[in-house]
């Protein structure tokens, strides 16, 4: 049986795919279109300080799909990653909470 955070773990990589994206946007897209809540677009450019500027164009998306795909990938790495972590390191920390309950010594 698996706990709840290999299910979360999972569930986020079966999403990180093509598919899982355009599923979502489109149902975002729709949402919109019912007059829900408003449309996607692209956020605004902003140029960094002078100082920092170094010449170089910013990279920018040439639509919104492109830009929140960007965003739901990003997302669903870190997620991920995070229950990676937390899995490696919550299992041997209950394991010790085990061992220090059953007092072996």
């Amino acid at each position: 049986m698996q706990s709840g955070m290999q299910m979360l773990h999972t569930h986020y990589r079966d999403m990180r795919c093509t598919e899982g994206f355009l599923g979502i946007f489109k149902e975002a897209e729709n949402t919109a279109i019912n007059g829900l809540v408003q449309g996607s677009t692209l956020p605004p450019i902003r140029r960094a300080p002078r100082r920092y500027d170094d010449g170089y164009a910013l990279h920018q998306w040439e639509n919104p799909e492109e830009y929140f795909r960007s965003q739901f990938f990003e997302v669903i790495n870190l997620l991920t990653s995070e229950l990676t972590l937390v899995s490696g390191l919550i299992i041997p920390l209950l394991f010790w909470k085990v061992l220090k309950k059953e007092k072996f010594h």
